[in-house]
């Protein structure tokens, strides 16, 4: 199932997109057929690289983040992995761009809006990294000072769905299925953990950890005319959570 979920990320790329119609322009025998495909390479260049088209298309998908000042208290905040790389040669983390979901976690801990963090996450890679994600954060906050008895690790999950299944086990393991959860990932991901976790049986209150993917109306001239590659990346993100929501409904 993972090999296969990657070879669906592959062709749900806009970059890949971009590079088969450019591939295609050039290989093409037929002048007509070359310039449908330049035409169709130059409309998603431009496309996927504007930053606010991409900004007005996320923010109807979103669940935004809030002020942590503005949340109740919660018994557990529950942090999904995918945050992460494995540096071996240096046998340590290295954050991803959703590495903000660690940060925040610990933000919320110390201003005691949440009693315990649950981590829960393995390795989402096909190959063997060495990354163990979760049991190599539990390592890191464990020699920050923060006390074993306040982390809950599940480290069997690769992906959202086995987040949601393993996490109800290690609750139901701990007998706190009962208590108040505060679900933490990222704004774009969080509509499809929401409803995996709530299908599990597990209530939980979304707490997105980031907001750059929405300006608002907040735009300076050149998100409007300048191509940003790293929207491409963004976009992915996006069509990836459409993808992985929609085709877990019909799956479930």
């Amino acid at each position: 199932m993972i090999v296969l979920s990657k070879i669906i990320y592959f062709f749900i790329s806009p970059l890949t997109w971009l590079i088969g119609c450019i591939t295609f322009s050039l290989i093409a025998k037929k002048a007509k057929s070359k310039n449908t495909f330049q035409i169709f390479a130059l409309l998603i260049a431009i496309l996927f690289s504007n930053t606010v088209i991409y900004d007005k298309a996320v923010s109807y998908w979103v669940i935004p983040s809030i002020k942590s000042t503005e949340i109740q208290h919660y018994h557990v905040g529950i942090v999904l992995g995918g945050m992460s790389d494995y540096n071996s040669s240096t046998d340590r983390l290295v954050l991803q761009r959703s590495g903000d979901r660690i940060w925040q976690t610990l933000d919320l801990y110390f201003n005691h809006k949440i009693d315990k963090i649950l981590i829960t996450g393995g390795s989402g890679f096909v190959q063997n990294t060495g990354l163990d994600e979760a049991n190599q954060f539990k390592k890191l906050l464990l020699s920050w000072g923060i006390p074993e008895k306040d982390l809950i690790i599940e480290s069997k999950s690769r992906n959202t769905v086995e987040n949601a299944q393993y996490t109800k086990k290690a609750l139901e393991q701990a007998d706190m299925l009962g208590e108040s959860f505060l679900l933490i990932t990222s704004a774009v991901h969080m509509k499809r953990a929401k409803k995996i976790f709530e299908d599990q049986g597990i209530k939980v209150t979304p707490f997105s950890t980031d907001d750059e993917l929405l300006k608002g109306n907040n735009y300076f001239w050149n998100d409007y005319i300048v191509p940003d590659i790293n929207t491409f990346n963004d976009w992915f993100r996006f069509i990836k959570e459409i993808v992985g929501y929609y085709s877990y409904l019909l799956m479930k």
